[in-house]
């Protein structure tokens, strides 16, 4: 998981710039380009928290997180993306791994346990402060059982759950389907 930002235009010398100073940037479609921002010092290893460079300004600070499964055949662990309503996401890269969601500000994470059906619902969210952005975390949920005020999520659960008995998962669980 980790902090970009989203430079929406020709902003040619901006980006420039930025590359200057040491930052990656990639373009994407529509004519956007994404900036990789640098580890802000001062926060605990793990910790998702980046500096953001004054010439970004007001420029959409977005959220790029995966998929993930981890364990064994006996017991696993996985996690699937989706968004604040339990809506399904599109990857913008899917690889030999799990897909990549890149989502403006916050999205929400459900993570399930293999064998016993254990499940999590925590939301991720950006929180900037000045020149200085890092990820919260707010678990809403954990149990088998799932409440029925969180009913919109049920198939982002029923995604994960799958993903965690998937041995070795090498493949997307939950994702909205391209538009043509």
């Amino acid at each position: 998981m980790r902090i970009v930002a989203r430079v929406e235009g020709n902003q040619r010398r901006l980006i420039e710039r930025l590359g200057g100073n040491g930052l990656v940037w990639r373009p994407i479609k529509g004519g956007a380009t994404i900036v990789t921002l640098q580890s802000a010092p001062g926060f605990a290893d793990g910790m998702c928290a980046v500096t953001i460079p004054d010439q970004l300004g007001d420029f959409g600070l977005r959220i790029e997180i995966s998929e993930t499964w981890q364990g064994s055949e006996t017991h696993s662990t996985a996690s699937v993306v989706c968004g604040l309503s339990g809506k399904a996401l599109r990857p913008f890269f899917r690889g030999r791994g799990d897909g990549w969601f890149s989502v403006p500000n916050a999205c929400t994470v459900i993570t399930a346990w293999h064998p016993n059906g254990d499940v999590m619902i925590a939301i991720h969210f950006i929180f900037r402060m000045e020149n200085t952005a890092l990820i919260g975390h707010h678990a809403l949920w954990r149990g088998i059982c799932v409440p029925q005020r969180f009913e919109h999520y049920r198939l982002a659960i029923e995604a994960a759950r799958e993903k965690s008995k998937c041995l070795n998962c090498q493949c997307v669980h939950f994702q909205a389907k391209k538009e043509k």
